[in-house]
């Protein structure tokens, strides 16, 4: 039989084998774990980095949807103006079509009414020349607006 002390440092040794595997297990374990935290303070450091980027333009962005809405309500009574000519233009033109069918029409009126003249006078004047005066031009051009 062997003594006793022999197998108690037997047993020592094989603990002392075994918890050194164990520490260079942990030690792995915590250089894998100190690559990790790094790898993973990188993304979040990316990430970060990623989203005060996006912060930033949507602020750029609102300033200039901000900067752009006051831009275009200067715009809006210059516009309120422009149509209120426009329309006001429109029935001028409106306006002045009608006088002009209006006077074409009366142009047309007078014009059929000196052709019925002449052609009375011409009738009449082999007749009786003294019967039917000479029409005076002057109340005519009147009518047409001279």
């Amino acid at each position: 039989m062997v003594p006793d002390c022999y197998v108690q440092n037997e047993d020592l040794e094989n603990r002392v084998k075994f918890l050194g595997k164990e520490i260079e297990k942990m030690r792995k374990n915590v250089k894998n774990a100190g690559a990790q935290f790094i790898k993973i303070r990188k993304e979040r450091d990316y990430h970060r980095m990623h989203h005060r980027r996006i912060v930033q333009e949507k602020e750029k962005l609102f300033a200039d949807i901000r900067k752009l809405k006051k831009h275009y309500e200067s715009y809006e009574p210059a516009l309120s103006e422009l149509r209120g000519k426009y329309e006001t233009a429109m029935r001028e033109k409106m306006l002045t079509k009608i006088e002009c069918e209006k006077n074409l029409a009366k142009i047309a009126n007078l014009t059929s009414t000196l052709t019925n003249y002449e052609t009375v006078r011409e009738s009449n004047a082999d007749s009786t020349p003294a019967a039917i005066p000479a029409m005076d031009p002057a109340p005519l051009a009147m009518m047409m607006g001279y």
